[in-house]
């Protein structure tokens, strides 16, 4: 909600709206949340696995939020959220329902992976069941990041006649000073959660696998450990790779301060197989000049375009052959791989992915939900 959707929050309340929050794990950023000057509430929400006796209180405790706040609209956020929370509506009396529901798909998810593992496939039955399930009197929208994700979204629930619209992503900054990028040495970066899906283990496999071969290059490493998400990998496996001398491990960047980090890497790196919408850290990455490096992904190719091989490296997911290729390739030809990442700068300043686009498709929805 602060990393992705303060600028949402934000104008919104411009636009005349009484906003009230409400999620998990406030503490950590109850001094960026008090910032905002809005009502924010707490539930004990989880996410990253499934736990009955956690989700269920989730669920009791969202119906009696929101009978309490007694909303016009509730806007759900994420897998988990949106069926918890259609969920905890079908618990309510129709009479305490909210006139309007918009469910924000923030991508599909690990349940929508193609090789999800037998369990993720009854847990997409019963989300399927969910989602398409009507409730009645209540207006609802949904909205997705990706055409890619809308197409998926339909063919795997069938005939759903709930509103869809595309935002192009969550929004991201896009006007920012050219930075001027020198030196013989290529600098990758790695920003993201250290799920196991978003590719950090590959990453510093191939840290690992320069300093054997003597290739000169450096590689940062922004983020932590998820604890509450059992995709995580382990403290100790990353702990293993921190002796590398090419490595530089930074933690969990606020933010805010995140574009001064892209400023000084050259290639942004995301293996992910995860069912990502666009993925934020390439798109905040090209906003500042940096080149990239990914596993194919529908939605980044959406957002880039025929000519994205002239802005970076994509490779058949899995490929990790394919990927010490394109990092090779990066180190090897320093201006190139700046030019590359000039060209996807100017590739995102022409694309719909600003905050301002994304509000204007959110409004819409609201619009037409009033």
């Amino acid at each position: 909600m602060i990393n992705h959707r303060r600028h949402l929050i934000d104008r919104l309340v411009s636009e005349g709206f009484e906003v009230a929050i409400v999620g998990g794990d406030l503490p950590q950023r109850r001094d960026q949340l008090d910032a905002l000057g809005l009502p924010v509430h707490e539930i004990s929400a989880v996410s990253g696995r499934v736990s009955l006796l956690t989700d269920l209180k989730m669920l009791l405790q969202l119906r009696n939020k929101i009978a309490e706040l007694d909303p016009d609209c509730v806007h759900f956020f994420a897998l988990k959220s949106i069926c918890l929370g259609k969920m905890a509506l079908f618990a309510t009396r129709t009479a305490d329902r909210p006139k309007h529901i918009i469910l924000s798909f923030t991508g599909l998810g690990r349940i929508y992976a193609d090789d999800a593992p037998l369990s993720f496939g009854l847990i997409r039955s019963a989300f399927r069941a969910v989602l398409k399930a009507p409730m009645g009197s209540v207006d609802e929208r949904v909205t997705v990041e990706t055409r890619a994700d809308r197409e998926r979204l339909l063919a795997d629930s069938g005939r759903l006649s709930t509103p869809i619209f595309v935002t192009n992503g969550t929004g991201i900054e896009t006007c920012h000073p050219k930075t001027e990028r020198s030196g013989d040495e290529v600098n990758f970066l790695f920003a993201s959660r250290f799920l196991r899906g978003k590719g950090v283990l590959e990453f510093l496999e191939v840290a690992r696998t320069f300093h054997k071969e003597g290739i000169k290059a450096a590689f940062t490493l922004a983020g932590a450990v998820a604890p509450y998400d059992r995709s995580s990998v382990t403290q100790s496996e990353i702990d293993a790779f921190l002796t590398l001398p090419n490595l530089t491990a930074i933690g969990d960047v606020p933010a805010d301060e995140m574009n001064a980090v892209f400023e000084a890497n050259d290639v942004v790196c995301l293996p992910t197989t995860y069912g990502e919408g666009i993925p934020r850290t390439l798109l905040e990455g090209a906003a500042a000049g940096c080149s990239f490096i990914a596993y194919e992904q529908a939605g980044w190719s959406e957002t880039m375009g025929a000519h994205k091989v002239d802005a970076g490296w994509t490779v058949a997911p899995g490929d990790f052959s394919g990927l010490l290729d394109a990092f090779r390739a990066a180190a090897m030809a320093p201006e190139r791989t700046r030019r590359a990442g000039a060209h996807a700068r100017e590739m995102i300043s022409r694309s719909n992915v600003s905050c301002e686009f994304v509000q204007e498709q959110y409004l819409l929805a609201y619009a037409e939900a009033a």
